[in-house]
């Protein structure tokens, strides 16, 4: 409920508004995943305490609403649970302070924690969802799924 108020309160003022007084983080976008029936409000950063409230906007990627590659990591015990239910051609919606964006799944892939050209510039708006693999691993997971 907080971070949807602080949100809320983004999008009314055009400021980023945090959700507490002592939050490090705050609101950038809102994600939705229409064919799971799941919305998670995305915060700025992959910090230790952001990703234990939602998924993070990674550091060094395009902002939600801007034109390049958007990352957005998320645990895979938690809040990115269910991508791996995605299917090709399946909806994903980014709601930005002033306008929303729709993307659509077009490939899914395991990788290697080293493999970072998923972070990289684009010169189209793509969006990049990353999570730890495999879904059922305890501790640190040897894998990324994209």
């Amino acid at each position: 409920v907080l971070l949807d108020n602080a949100w809320n309160k983004t999008v009314k003022t055009q400021s980023p508004q945090l959700a507490w007084p002592w939050a490090k983080t705050y609101p950038v976008g809102k994600l939705y995943f229409p064919k799971l029936d799941e919305s998670f409000t995305i915060l700025d950063g992959t910090t230790t305490e952001a990703l234990a409230f939602g998924p993070g906007h990674v550091e060094g990627t395009s902002y939600p609403g801007e034109n390049g590659n958007i990352c957005i990591a998320g645990h895979r015990d938690s809040f990115f649970n269910n991508i791996k239910d995605l299917s090709f051609g399946d909806i994903i919606r980014i709601d930005y302070v002033d306008s929303q964006q729709l993307f659509q799944v077009d490939s899914t892939i395991v990788v290697e924690p080293e493999e970072t050209r998923w972070l990289d510039a684009t010169g189209s708006t793509q969006l990049t969802l990353i999570t730890c693999y495999p879904f059922y691993y305890v501790g640190e997971a040897p894998q990324r799924y994209i």
